[in-house]
């Protein structure tokens, strides 16, 4: 029976070295982790090929409008981020002030969210792993 390598790694219940994990060891997570057997291959998103081509082809478009989508977002955060300390030490205490600066919070903030959602949904959607540059 062979024994598993055992390395600097310590089982905090009993202070014995403890066996590594594969996933540990490996650079891709999607290619190691266990002796389930169930490891994707790379290259491979784990489904027939008319629906890696179908999700390659999603991302295609996804990031084609990726682009455009920034650009309208940060044209509406960066000038509300701009106005809000204006609005907020500029205005003399009016009725609508504080709606004003939450208006201008949520639309900032709004816009934000859904540039990093949009992120998130083309990275979930890639069958391979994908880095996305601003």
């Amino acid at each position: 029976m062979k024994k598993a390598p055992k390395g600097n790694v310590y089982d905090i219940g009993t202070g014995r070295p403890a066996a590594p994990r594969k996933a540990a060891n490996e650079d891709n997570p999607r290619t190691g982790g266990g002796d389930e057997g169930g490891c994707i291959e790379p290259g491979n998103a784990g489904g027939n090929a008319l629906s890696v081509f179908l999700r390659h082809v999603l991302v295609m478009v996804l990031m084609w409008l990726r682009g455009p989508l920034r650009l309208l977002m940060g044209l509406i955060a960066v000038p509300t981020m701009i106005a809000l300390p204006i609005v907020a030490l500029g205005l003399d205490a009016s009725p609508e002030k504080t709606k004003i600066i939450l208006a201008l919070i949520a639309a900032s903030f709004g816009s934000f969210c859904i540039r990093w959602l949009y992120d998130s949904l083309v990275m979930w959607i890639s069958p391979e792993p994908l880095f996305l540059n601003s």
